[in-house]
This record gives C-alpha cells, sequence and structure tokens, in this order.
C-alpha cells in the first residue's frame, strides 16, 4: 500500500494542532473559571468606607484593622489613595465603591470639610450611612445628635455594635486572645501595632477618640494570659506632647523592655499626632483633655490596676492632663509619676 507522505504529514500536524487547541482552550476555561470566582469572591466580601477626621485616626486605624479581621474590605483614606491620586475625586470615588458609611462621629468629623463631603456624596448616592460617635458629647455633634446612631462607648463596646449593625461576626479582643499565655509577637500577628525597633515591639490593645494603648517588649517575650494577677509593678508611659522626632519617651519604653527579664510590662500610651506640631492636644477643645484622662484611666485600670500591683507613672504631657489622670487614679492604685516633660499644649 502506498501512503503519500505528505499527506500523513498534513493529518499528523492537524491532529497535533487540534490537541494543542484543545489544551489551550481547556486551560482558558479554566483561568475563567478561577477568575469568575476570584471576582465572585471579591464581590461578596462587603466595602466599607471609613469616614474620620485626622485628630481620630487613633480610632480610625484600629477599626479598620478589626473590621479586615471581621471579613470586611475597608476603605480608609490613608490606605486606599495612590501618591498620584488627586485627594477629592478619590475619596468621591471610594464613597462610590463602598457598600455601608460609617462615619465616626466627633467634634473635629462635624466640622471637617472632607467628612461632610464624603457624607454628602453617600446619601446621593444612597449608601447606608451608620453613625458612630466617639467622641465629645452629643450636642456637639450639630445635626447628627438627631440621628440614629451607635450608642458611646468603649471601643470594645463600640465595635460589637457596628459588627452587628453590618452583620459582621466580631473579632476577637485582647482578653479573649489571651486566654493563655503566648509570646508578645504572636499577638502582634493578631491585633496589630508597630515595631520600635528589632528588639522591641508594641502591640496594640486599647484605643481612644485621642490615642493609642501598646503592650511593648521584645518579641519572645512571653505575656501572661489576661486572668493573671499580682505581676510585678507596671510601666507606664505617656506621650501627649512634644515634637515628633523626639524619642525620648521611646528611648525609655526600650530600656524598660530590656530591664524586665523579657516579661512586656510596659503599658505605651500615645496621643494624636499632627504634621506640623507632632504630639498635640489643643488647649481651647476641654472635651480633648476629659476624653483623653478617661482613655488613659480605663487603660491603666485594665491592663494595670487589674494585673500589677503598683505602678510607675512616666509623663511626657501637659500638666493639665497629668493632673486630670493623677486625680483619678490616686485612690484606686498605688503609682509614682515621673513628669519628666511638661510642656503645655499649643
Amino acid at each position: 500500500m502506498y501512503f503519500n507522505p505528505l499527506l500523513v504529514g498534513a493529518t499528523t500536524a492537524s491532529r497535533l494542532y487540534r490537541t494543542r487547541t484543545e489544551k489551550a482552550n481547556l486551560a482558558n476555561i479554566g483561568r475563567n473559571v478561577l477568575t469568575m470566582a476570584f471576582r465572585h469572591q471579591k464581590m461578596d466580601v462587603m466595602v466599607v468606607f471609613v469616614s474620620y477626621s485626622r485628630l481620630n485616626a487613633s480610632f480610625a486605624n484600629r477599626l479598620v484593622h478589626d473590621l479586615r479581621r471581621a471579613g470586611a474590605d475597608p476603605w480608609q483614606d490613608v490606605l486606599s489613595i495612590k501618591d498620584d491620586e488627586e485627594w477629592e475625586p478619590a475619596l468621591l470615588k471610594g464613597v462610590a465603591k463602598c457598600d455601608r458609611f460609617v462615619l465616626l462621629a466627633s467634634p473635629e468629623s462635624e466640622s471637617s470639610k472632607y467628612v461632610r463631603l464624603e457624607l454628602d456624596e453617600a446619601r446621593r448616592l444612597d449608601r447606608p450611612v451608620l453613625l458612630v460617635p466617639i467622641a465629645g458629647a452629643l450636642r456637639q455633634l450639630g445635626e447628627w445628635q438627631d440621628r440614629q446612631m451607635v450608642p458611646l462607648g468603649p471601643y470594645e463596646d463600640t465595635l460589637g455594635a457596628i459588627c452587628e449593625r453590618l452583620g459582621l461576626q466580631e473579632p476577637p479582643g485582647p482578653a479573649t486572645i489571651l486566654s493563655s499565655p503566648m509570646t508578645l509577637s504572636s499577638l502582634f500577628g493578631r491585633l496589630g501595632g508597630k515595631r520600635l525597633n528589632d528588639a522591641c515591639f508594641a502591640v496594640r490593645v486599647a484605643t481612644g477618640p485621642y490615642g493609642t494603648a501598646y503592650l511593648a517588649g521584645r518579641p519572645d517575650a512571653e505575656i501572661a494570659p489576661w486572668s493573671a494577677r499580682g505581676l510585678p509593678p507596671a510601666k507606664v508611659l505617656l506621650r501627649f506632647s512634644g515634637k515628633s522626632k523626639d524619642v525620648t519617651l521611646e528611648q525609655v519604653v526600650e530600656f524598660e523592655c530590656g530591664h524586665t527579664a523579657g516579661a512586656p510590662w510596659v503599658i505605651y500610651i500615645e496621643g494624636p499626632e499632627t504634621a506640623k506640631n507632632g504630639f498635640n492636644l489643643p488647649i481651647r477643645a476641654p472635651h480633648y483633655w476629659s476624653d483623653s484622662a478617661e482613655f488613659c484611666q480605663g487603660t491603666i485600670l485594665q491592663w494595670g490596676k487589674a494585673r500589677h500591683t503598683s505602678l510607675d507613672l512616666f509623663v511626657q504631657a501637659p500638666a493639665a492632663l497629668t493632673f486630670a489622670l493623677g486625680t483619678r487614679l490616686k485612690e484606686l492604685i498605688p503609682f509614682r509619676v515621673h513628669h519628666y516633660f511638661s510642656a503645655e499644649a499649643a
């Protein structure tokens, strides 16, 4: 029998072409299925726009972190706007992308141009708005005080109420996570925070409208469980004044972390930071002082009095805040104050 080599070659080439084409088509189908599944997964994630005043950034930063832990996709200006984007158009674009709009209501946000812009756009687009009061008195919130809002309370209660309104599962807080001993680096991975340097971590454990509290220590330091009592004296360091580049208090934190046998007994509380003046509380706004003193008191009682025998209080803050806090604490727990920086607020 005679075989035409040209015909055999063409037939073989045709079969190879079809085989490769089928494989390519299957690969394309697979990629399309994965792409559609990914897009569907992304569509199922709730996008939450967080609107706030920059002076309340500490509260907003932790809320964004916890909303992400709860399974949402939070939109925050400093994280979501690219360097080359114009600010106002980017804010409006962010509002358009969101499924829910969370407004952190405070006297500062009530008078903020950008917060007003974001809220007006959310209402124009008929986005569900959740008002969350975090600072000041309700009478200081202008027209917002007459609208339905989440009850004013400590951060943990506020987070629970926000998650409930948004239909999210509230993520566990520090007390739940610390049901058993764990290293500071493990807690850092759960709650976030910042690294003062490679040898000293600061884990975010409490948040107020104008400040953040950290548990500081070496990464490998073991933290006693939440139920622990009678621990050695804690070192509480407050930083509510001074220039941003002044690292004096951070040096004290690092020193104390290196002289506590590895245990993280340093509680570092930091106030709001502004671009021009560093750490600063405006003296003409009384609610700053009362809210900040209340936040510091609550943190010290929760993380100091409940677990430690006494406190050493290192203060870099205006005398007004130091006096207000000392008055609140003097009947509650033994403490000594080291007030080495007493500049008044601007």
